[in-house]
C-alpha cells in the first residue's frame, strides 16, 4: 500500500511539473487497485441483495401464516357448520365454491344473515383463497397463501368426520421454496365453540343413554365417538356379532353397559338413570299455516328465516304423515301426529323442537338446532312416550341438541354418512350395515 501511495504522489508531482502522462507501472497499479475495490463493492452488493430477498421471503411467509391463523381461528369459532369439502344446502347464488379444490367450508348465521367462509385452491401456481359470502352472494376473496406447495392444505381433527363442534381443527400448510429459502410448513389450530346441548345441556353429564333395547352395531366401520360425557346402556350391548376388531366405543368419561358382548373400551361402575325421565311432552299447538292438507311435493312460500330466500315451513300441528323437504324450518315447535320425513332441511336461528306423537321419522341430510327457551329447550327430537316407532337417519345428519325416544328405536342406517348429535336418549340404538356411526358433539 505504501508503494502504491508513492506512485500516486510521484504521478501528481509530474503532472504539476507539466509532464503529459503516466508510466506503465503506475497504470498497472491503478488497474489492480480499482479491480480490488470494484470486486469488494460488487460482492457486498450481492450479499446485501441476497439478504434482502431472503428477509422478504421470511416476512411474506410469516405474514401468510399470521393472516391464515387469524381468519381460520375466527371462522372456526363463529361456525355452526364445518366440512372439509361440502357447502351445505341450499345452493348459493353468486358465491361459488372451489369444487374439488375445496379445503374448508364454514357457515354460521348472524341475525337472519347466512354467512359462509370457503377456503380453496385457485390459480397456477396454487394460492389458498378465503371466499366470504353473505346470503349466497360473494362479498370478497382474500389470498391467504400465495405459493402453496405440492402438498395441499388439509384440515384434521381428533376424530373424523370433523365438525364445527370438534375438540379442535388444525390446518397444515406447506409453502413452496423461496429464492434462497427452503420450503416452509406450519399448522394453524382453532378450538371451535361447542353447543350447550351436549353433556352440559339437558342430559347433564350423560352423552348417550340407551334403555332396555340395548345397542347393536353394524359392520366394522361403526364407531361411537364421545369426547365428553358418559355412555349408559340398560340393555345388552352387542358389537358386530362379537367379532368387532376395532373399538366400537371410544368414550372418554366412562361406558356403563348392563351386559357387554364383544364391545371394546367398556368400563365398569354404577350406571346413572334416565336424565329426561320427567320431561313433559309439548301441548299440541294450533294447525300449522303450512298447508297441512298437502303432503309430498308441497313447497311453502319463500322467506329468509334461514339466512337466504328459500321455501320455509312453519311450526305448528301437522295432522297427517308429512314430508318436509328442500327448505328451511322456521323456529318453533313442530307437532307431527302420524310421523314425519325430513330431507335436505335446516333450522332457522332460535332452533326447532320436533315432536312425533306417532309413526316415527326418517331424517336425511338435515342440520337442526334445538330451541333455547321453554320446557323443551335443548331437546331437538322427542318421540312420545309409549311409541315404539323407529326414527331413521340416512346420509349426513347433524342434530345440535338431544334426541329423545324413550320407547323408540334410533336406527343409523347410512353406509356412507354419519350422525352427529348433542346427546342421545333412546330405548334402542341400532346401526344398520356399515354405517359410520355416531359422534357426540
Amino acid at each position: 500500500m505504501k508503494l502504491a501511495l508513492r506512485f500516486v504522489r510521484a504521478a501528481k508531482q509530474r503532472l504539476r511539473q507539466g509532464e503529459s502522462g503516466f508510466t506503465l507501472a503506475e497504470m498497472l497499479v491503478v488497474v489492480v487497485i480499482s479491480g480490488i475495490i470494484v470486486a469488494a463493492v460488487g460482492s457486498s452488493f450481492v450479499v446485501s441483495t441476497r439478504a434482502a430477498t431472503s428477509s422478504n421471503d421470511r416476512v411474506d411467509r410469516s405474514r401468510d401464516a399470521q393472516q391464515t391463523s387469524t381468519y381460520f381461528l375466527s371462522d372456526a369459532q363463529n361456525a355452526s357448520y364445518f366440512s372439509e369439502s361440502t357447502v351445505p344446502a341450499p345452493a348459493m347464488g353468486s358465491c361459488s365454491d372451489f369444487g374439488a379444490d375445496n379445503v374448508a367450508v364454514f357457515e354460521w348465521t348472524e341475525g337472519t344473515v347466512r354467512k359462509d367462509a370457503i377456503y380453496g385452491l385457485s390459480g397456477s401456481p396454487s394460492e389458498l383463497i378465503r371466499r366470504y359470502c353473505e346470503d349466497g352472494t360473494k362479498q370478497y376473496d382474500v389470498t391467504l397463501v400465495r405459493h402453496v406447495g405440492s402438498t395441499i392444505p388439509e384440515v384434521t381433527c381428533p376424530s373424523t368426520p370433523c365438525s364445527a363442534n370438534s375438540a379442535y381443527l388444525e390446518m397444515a400448510v406447506t409453502e413452496t421454496a423461496g429464492t434462497y429459502e427452503s420450503a416452509y410448513s406450519y399448522t394453524v389450530r382453532a378450538d371451535p365453540r361447542t353447543t350447550g346441548s351436549g353433556p352440559t345441556g339437558p342430559m347433564g353429564g350423560i352423552a348417550i343413554y340407551v334403555g332396555q333395547g340395548g345397542i347393536t352395531t353394524g359392520g366394522s366401520k361403526t364407531t361411537i365417538k364421545v369426547d365428553e360425557g358418559t355412555v349408559t346402556v340398560d340393555g345388552e350391548s352387542k358389537c358386530n356379532g362379537d367379532n368387532d376388531t376395532s373399538p366400537a366405543f371410544d368414550v372418554e368419561d366412562g361406558f356403563y353397559p348392563e351386559s357387554n358382548t364383544g364391545c371394546q373400551n367398556a368400563g365398569s361402575g354404577t350406571a346413572p338413570s334416565d336424565p329426561l325421565i320427567d320431561l313433559a311432552a309439548p301441548t299440541a299447538p294450533a294447525t300449522s299455516t303450512t298447508e297441512p292438507d298437502k303432503k309430498n311435493g308441497y313447497k311453502p312460500p319463500n322467506s329468509t328465516a334461514c339466512g337466504t330466500s328459500q321455501p320455509t315451513f312453519q311450526p305448528g300441528l301437522y295432522p297427517k304423515d308429512w314430508a318436509l323437504e328442500n327448505g328451511c324450518l322456521a323456529s318453533g315447535t313442530y307437532y307431527f301426529s302420524t310421523g314425519v320425513v325430513l330431507k335436505n332441511v335446516t333450522s332457522a336461528p332460535g332452533g326447532v323442537h320436533i315432536y312425533i306423537a306417532d309413526g316415527g321419522g326418517d331424517f336425511s341430510n338435515v342440520t337442526l338446532s334445538p330451541l333455547t327457551t321453554g320446557d323443551q329447550a335443548g331437546i331437538t327430537v322427542f318421540e312420545a312416550r309409549g311409541i315404539a316407532s323407529a326414527v331413521k337417519t340416512n346420509d349426513d345428519v347433524t342434530i345440535n341438541g338431544a334426541i329423545y325416544l324413550p320407547a323408540g328405536e334410533l336406527l343409523v342406517q347410512s353406509t356412507s354418512g354419519y350422525l352427529q348429535a348433542g346427546s342421545i336418549n333412546v330405548k334402542t340404538l341400532t346401526f344398520g350395515g356399515n354405517s359410520l356411526g355416531v359422534i357426540i358433539i
